[in-house]
């Protein structure tokens, strides 16, 4: 028996009225060379096939064939012998009928300007945009267009079964383009009404900040204490240089000179003294002048006291200051989620804003909640923009004014593709 099961298969669906441009061939495994059973396992998967009667083996081919809109082209074929052999040169003939039916299409294709994928040309005038793929579209005839809402595409209502997109995905779905380019991903919102190509790259999404200013201020020493603790600490001083002053009236403090003990009793405790033995003994340099009085001596060992846990409090706290100055710079998301004095968003109408939206994940949605959109604030430096991180190395180039950074690492991998509508 030698019948083309493919061509009866492709009568069968075409009687049928069953759309047969993609009709599978799959290879049977025989138990056996029993005719009748194996007529009924190829009837089930193929469709229709011719069954000799008393006939004790089956000895069969078919053919193989590319169904285009004008032609079936065969290129290969299967024996029960010697299997699937691919007739000469069959891959050069597909691969040219498909080029000479796209050469012949004039493609209507819609982008967005988004630099440095999709960029408005600067060597003339003609105002028409340069699209970083372009290599990709090389044997193509095409007329490129704008998208008419600067949008890429996400839902902006939805009623029942019914959903209105915008962007690119709009003009796709009503025959306003034929393809989609630019840095485009897929969503499992897209890909319900539109299809996508293979990916030309991948990536991940990033934080962009502007870089942190490390200029020291004039005052920076005094950052480790409250202005409050500093001015209770001169406070502390002229209180205790009057104590000082005062407890010169102890009789215990008039003293002779040392080199004359017939001349009159002197007291050194001075107005200008007690000051000195106060600041001096504040910065830890004493002072030539030494209480002799019991409570100018006690009124000194609780000042000295005092002194010794300021100035360890002090010297710790500097140190932590200067440590965490440093720490406090945001290095990844969940630094950036748990905190409020930086603001963050990114492009709305976009996939990466679809995917906030919708995220399971606490941190993500908890950034949605605090977003506002506003690229510009990043210039202030007190905003992020959460966008796709071949456009963080963009714009350490292309805006060095900003000073931009990457804050951590790169999260939720991703790819770029062009934009189909199914029927294309």
């Amino acid at each position: 028996l030698n019948s083309s099961l493919y061509e009866s298969s492709l009568a069968h669906h075409l009687l049928s009225g069953i759309n047969a441009s993609n009709v599978a061939m799959t290879q049977l495994s025989l138990p056996d060379t029993d005719a009748t059973g194996f007529s009924q396992l190829a009837a089930s998967d193929l469709g229709m096939i011719e069954k000799v009667v008393q006939k004790p083996s089956v000895n069969f081919s078919f053919t193989l064939s590319h169904l285009y809109a004008d032609s079936i082209v065969p290129f290969a074929n299967w024996s029960l012998g010697e299997g699937f052999r691919q007739l000469p040169n069959a891959s050069t003939l597909h691969r040219s009928i498909q080029q000479a039916f796209v050469s012949s299409q004039n493609l209507s294709v819609a982008t967005k300007i988004y630099p440095p994928f999709v960029m408005y040309r600067t060597e003339d005038n003609d105002g028409k945009p340069t699209v970083w793929q372009r290599s990709l579209l090389s044997g193509l005839k095409y007329t490129i267009h704008h998208v008419f809402d600067n949008h890429f595409g996400s839902i902006v209502n939805s009623s029942g079964n019914i959903e209105q997109w915008n962007g690119l995905v709009y003009e796709l779905m009503n025959n306003m383009a034929d393809v989609a380019v630019g840095p485009i991903t897929v969503t499992y919102e897209r890909e319900r009404v539109i299809d996508f190509t293979a990916p030309y790259m991948s990536f991940g999404l990033a934080v962009i900040m502007k870089q942190s200013e490390d200029k020291p201020a004039l005052f920076q020493f005094l950052n480790p204490f409250h202005r409050d603790v500093w001015l209770f600490t001169l406070l502390a001083v002229a209180g205790t240089a009057l104590f000082i002053f005062a407890a010169r009236l102890s009789p215990y403090e008039w003293l002779p000179p040392s080199d004359s003990s017939e001349a009159a009793a002197e007291n050194s405790w001075t107005l200008h003294n007690a000051v000195w033995f106060s600041v001096s003994s504040l910065l830890q340099q004493g002072c030539e002048t030494s209480p002799s009085a019991a409570s100018v001596r006690i009124a000194g060992t609780f000042w000295w006291f005092f002194i010794l846990v300021f100035i360890s409090s002090y010297t710790a706290n500097l140190a932590a200051f200067l440590t965490v100055s440093k720490l406090n710079e945001i290095s990844n998301l969940q630094q950036l989620a748990s905190q409020d004095r930086v603001k963050y968003g990114m492009e709305p109408s976009g996939s990466t804003f679809s995917f906030f939206l919708s995220t399971p994940d606490a941190t993500y949605q908890k950034m949605h909640q605090q977003m506002e959109v506003a690229l510009s604030e990043c210039v202030g430096g007190d905003f992020a923009y959460i966008t796709e991180s071949p456009l963080s190395l963009y714009y350490r180039g292309a805006r060095p004014r900003l000073q931009p950074r990457r804050a951590g690492r790169c999260f939720q991998s991703r790819h770029l593709r062009f934009a189909l509508w199914f029927k294309a």
